[in-house]
């Protein structure tokens, strides 16, 4: 399967100095590095929006129990472009919408990618509050590795 490395990409990047199957064989090799080649089907939803021998349009669905991702190539004859939203489920208590977010984006390469994963990781994360529960969770061997020395708060 022939993929592109981000060394040959470039904001000029057009699709037809790449083709439609390397942006796609692409697309699929970063995706089965979350997941199998096999189970790709089951956890990811990739719709091919619009084609032709200049232009190329892919959107894909990554779904979670409350958030929905989305990222989008996008490659005509001036540019490539890869970016990524993301969209709670449902609504909050007293709201009659849904919340969201735009991830990262940029250049379609291997470093925009990584950028929007790390974004989804980050939306996905969520904040201890309970100073007990942490409390609770620690022996006395443990250190908080996150914890800035007093004399280094400029790090």
């Amino acid at each position: 399967m022939e993929s592109i490395e981000p060394k040959f990409i470039s904001s000029e990047t057009s699709l037809s100095s790449l083709g439609r199957e390397v942006v796609i064989n692409t697309v699929k090799k970063w995706l089965s590095e979350i997941y199998s080649p096999t189970e790709l089907e089951k956890a990811f939803v990739i719709q091919e929006k619009y084609s032709s021998e200049k232009e190329l349009y892919l959107l894909m669905k990554i779904f979670t129990s409350v958030n929905e991702y989305s990222i989008a190539v996008s490659i005509d004859e001036n540019h490539s472009y890869l970016g990524g939203s993301a969209i709670s489920r449902k609504p909050r208590t007293g709201e009659d919408w849904n919340r969201g977010n735009d991830l990262s984006d940029g250049r379609f390469c291997e470093e925009t990618w990584r950028n929007i994963l790390k974004d989804i990781v980050k939306y996905e994360t969520e904040q201890i509050k309970s100073e007990k529960w942490k409390e609770k969770h620690k022996t006395e061997h443990d250190k908080n590795l996150l914890s800035i020395p007093e004399g280094n708060k400029d790090v």
